[in-house]
């Protein structure tokens, strides 16, 4: 294959295209800093700042709230990024147009780098005793749950008829005289 030769003439035309184009193309904005945020659900404290791992706070609820208390006027985006643990809630987190970015800009809530932060509101069973059968029971009081995971994996729960992978259930539970096949809005508590 032969080399491509270009002429003086040629590479001064490239030379003056190059030129154009750097003064035609927009140069790419740069991007403003991101605001961070941390929360760490086993050595932070809801008193802290929030602004560095070593003064992260405790909860997400925290988190949202120094969230909202910037994002009315934002100038950049906000993560809050949240460190390996667990976060045990006792009420749902819920999210508004408050907790969304203004400006053109993004609030995100992610993992730490990492790590595996587990939010839940799943509360322990104790107090297993051996049944008939190799079965096991355990009382729940007054507990109202849809699922049930044994070791990190989810169970069936006790039910009658004990046939077929519908969630059959019937007159057992306390708030609720039949149970069909859960939908979204029930397949979690």
């Amino acid at each position: 294959m032969r080399p491509l030769r270009i002429g003086a003439g040629t590479a001064k035309a490239l030379a003056a295209a190059t030129v154009v184009f750097a003064a035609v193309l927009p140069a790419q904005p740069a991007y403003a800093a991101t605001t961070n945020f941390y929360v760490d659900p086993v050595n932070g404290s809801d008193s802290n700042s929030g602004t560095s791992t070593a003064a992260a706070f405790k909860t997400i609820q925290a988190a949202k709230a120094a969230v909202r208390a910037v994002n009315a006027n934002m100038s950049d985006d906000i993560v809050v990024n949240l460190r390996g643990g667990i976060y045990p809630l006792t009420t749902p987190i819920t999210f508004g147009t408050s907790d969304s970015g203004t400006n053109g800009h993004t609030v995100v809530y992610q993992a730490y780098n990492g790590e595996t932060p587990v939010i839940t509101s799943g509360k322990a069973i104790t107090g297993w005793t051996a049944a008939a059968g190799g079965e096991y029971k355990a009382p729940v009081g007054t507990l109202d749950f849809r699922q049930m995971y044994v070791n990190g994996v989810r169970a069936t729960r006790a039910r009658y008829p004990d046939i077929g992978s519908d969630f059959q259930l019937q007159g057992s539970d306390k708030t609720r005289s039949t149970w069909g096949r859960p939908t979204s809005s029930d397949s979690s508590h």
